[in-house]
């Protein structure tokens, strides 16, 4: 890394996500989805060893699953989708020409959201339900690499973790509740960069 130099990247990503369904008695928390995504990042060089970095990514799923039920078992179309941002510091180390790994904390904010599709026994669509957004304040860490492949030109991957705080809002018995909670996710991006700048 030299000062001044810029890295942007685009990335496909997949990680972990927490989404709430509030429409039974109480809500249920599922944990965990895995999610697939795209990542858009910039780093920016503040010296030879260090970049600030910001990205934002988009995730999303889809699967079915088959839910116990009297007096017959039925099945749901389960889809999630989720947003995030993600600010950070990144030491860099240059271990050949070609190869250099990056190393840092960041604090990253993000949302998530399930929609659920019941399927009728007999086919068909039962009706489906929407949900609320789980919000996340989350301190992340990641460790990467960066290839290049030429000199304004690479490959860009990284593997992550977050310790959220999370909490999503819900209508009990006609009165607002907030429910909290502590979890862990990870995450993990991988793609390309072209860089500019620096000296």
């Amino acid at each position: 890394m030299h000062p001044g130099k810029l890295i942007f990247s685009l990335q496909l990503a997949a990680g972990q996500v927490r989404v709430a369904d509030t429409n039974g008695v109480l809500p249920s928390i599922f944990f965990p989805y895995h999610e697939n995504g795209v990542d858009l990042g910039v780093s920016y060089g503040i010296n030879n060893n260090w970049a600030v970095s910001l990205s934002g990514n988009l995730g999303f799923s889809s699967h079915k699953r088959t839910v116990d039920s009297l007096p017959n078992d039925y099945s749901e179309n389960v889809k999630t989708s989720s947003w995030g941002i993600r600010g950070g510091l990144d030491a860099y180390f240059q271990v050949s020409d070609k190869f250099v790994i990056f190393a840092g904390p960041g604090v990253r904010y993000s949302r998530s959201k399930v929609k659920l599709d019941v399927e009728q026994p007999t086919g068909g669509s039962a009706g489906s339900s929407d949900n609320p957004w789980f919000s996340s304040l989350s301190l992340s860490g990641r460790l990467g690499g960066l290839i290049n492949l030429a000199s304004n030109f690479g490959i860009y991957g990284s593997f992550g973790q977050q310790y959220s705080y999370s909490w999503f809002d819900v209508n009990s018995g006609g009165q607002e509740q907030t429910w909290k909670l502590w979890h862990s996710a990870w995450d993990a991006r991988m793609g390309v960069a072209v860089y500019f700048g620096g000296s």
